[in-house]
């Protein structure tokens, strides 16, 4: 699968709330999260990088990653199809 269609794979947003509302739970990297936070602008998912991307969540933010086809995270906060595309590559991330 490219990372140019992983957005078809998206569960929709219930879903996602769900996956995100164990890593709002956790009290850990609080810092760092407020400031990744503060770039996607975006509470939950700013929780689910922080827990998912342990290295340098902030610079993950600008790195291209060939599985949202060689976007970075944060130019897929751009759109709602990026944002689908990332929000499902977290969610499958081990």
């Amino acid at each position: 699968m490219s990372g140019c269609d992983l957005e078809r794979y998206y569960p929709g947003d219930a879903a996602w709330q769900r996956f995100a509302a164990g890593f709002l739970e956790e009290e850990r990297d609080l810092e760092i999260r407020e400031r990744v936070g503060e770039i996607v602008q975006d509470e939950d998912l700013a929780a689910v990088i922080v827990g998912l991307v342990h290295h340098r969540p902030v610079r993950w933010l600008q790195e291209e990653v060939p599985a949202l086809g060689d976007r970075s995270p944060r130019s897929c906060l751009e759109d709602d199809t990026g944002r689908k595309r990332l929000k499902t590559m977290l969610m499958r991330m081990p």
